[in-house]
Parts: C-alpha cells; structure tokens; sequence
C-alpha cells in the first residue's frame, strides 16, 4: 500500500475517533439553540470542504441536523459550490503546474479529457450527481484548462443540488428519530445507478 494512502487512512481514523470520543459535543450543538454565527459555520463547512477532512455527505448531515432539511440543505450547497470556486481560482492561477501534476498521474485524465472537451456543462454536471470523479479532481482540471467560470459554477450548483439535499434530509431525519431516511437514501441510491448507466452508455457512443 503506498504511504500516502496509510497516511489517508490514519488521518480518517484518528477523525472518526475524535468525532466518537466528542459525540456527546457534537450531539448537544446539534440539539440545542446556541449562538455559534452562521457566518463561523459557513466559513468552517467551506474549509473541510477545500481540505477534505471530512467526506462532505458527513458535514451535509451535521448541518442537516442542525439546521434542518431545507436550512441545512441551503448551506451546504452553498458552502460545497463556494469551496469548488475557490479551488477553481486556486489552481487557475496559483497552482496551475502542481494541478498539471496531479491530473497527469490519473489514469482517468484521457477518457475525462475528451468527454468534457465535447460535452463539458453535461460531464461536469454528471460527475457532480453521481461521484464518477472526486471532487477535488474536477475543480483542479476545471482551474488548470481555464474552463469557463459561469458555466463551470452552473454546472456545479445544479449538479450539487441532489446529493446535498439528500445529506441534509437524512442528517434531519436522524436527528429527528424518524425512518424516513432509509427509503429516501434507497431511491436516491436508485437514482445515481440510473444516471450512472445513462452515463455510462452516452460516453461509450461519443467514445465510438
């Protein structure tokens, strides 16, 4: 196993330690009404997700506890598609060679390069629904080629709609003690294999 994946690997368990040993914290910030500024949570949801402390479905489902479907929802979007702008900028135009770098070694840089080069509001919108491309992947390719803002902050918001609301209503349900969730997350998970193969199928005939 490479060392950066062990070192992955132990940051997200160090992590899911704290987040255990802190729960009780956790759990009454949820539940209670405090005066935490909503600009100190936007700011922080923003840097967890620019450095991926944390996969962003867990603070989608913090913040839909917190604030619940439709406020929690609302902030999540915002503070997801704010981070991918800022990364955007970040390797537009301060780490546009470290970007380069890190696309060249994927081995989905090809096949992703000639999708979005023909259908680029389509592909990065689709990869936004369904995680066929890590996040931090698309702003960095999105920044490096110079795509164009407005259609790549467009495609993102919409794209991010769907999972984020879904966060949101299961991070409400769940601290609500309702059920609901589970049928949702079923038909949401229905509705990703369902785009996935729809994917999937139109990238093969742009391919022949």
């Amino acid at each position: 196993m490479h060392s950066k994946h062990v070192y992955i690997i132990v940051l997200y368990i160090s992590i899911i330690g704290w987040v255990y040993l802190n729960k009780g914290d956790l759990i009454e910030w949820i539940q209670t009404t405090d005066r935490t500024p909503l600009l100190v949570v936007f700011l922080g949801a923003v840097l967890i997700a620019i450095v991926p402390i944390l996969p962003f479905g867990v603070v989608g489902g913090i913040l839909g506890a917190k604030y619940g479907f439709a406020g929690g929802g609302l902030l999540s979007l915002a503070t997801s598609s704010f981070a991918s702008v800022i990364m955007y900028y970040l390797f537009r135009y301060l780490f546009k060679a470290q970007g380069m770098r890190y696309l060249q070694k994927s081995n989905r840089m090809q096949n992703w390069d000639k999708v979005v080069r023909k259908h680029m509001f389509w592909s990065i919108l689709i990869a936004r629904i369904i995680p066929i491309m890590p996040s931090v992947f698309i702003n960095c390719y999105a920044g490096v080629f110079n795509l164009p803002v407005k259609s790549f902050l467009l495609a993102t918001v919409i794209g991010k709609i769907p999972p984020m609301l879904v966060f949101a209503y299961v991070g409400d349900n769940v601290s609500s003690g309702t059920q609901q969730w589970l049928s949702i997350s079923g038909i949401y998970l229905l509705f990703l294999g369902a785009v996935y193969l729809i994917y999937r199928f139109y990238d093969r005939r742009s391919a022949a």
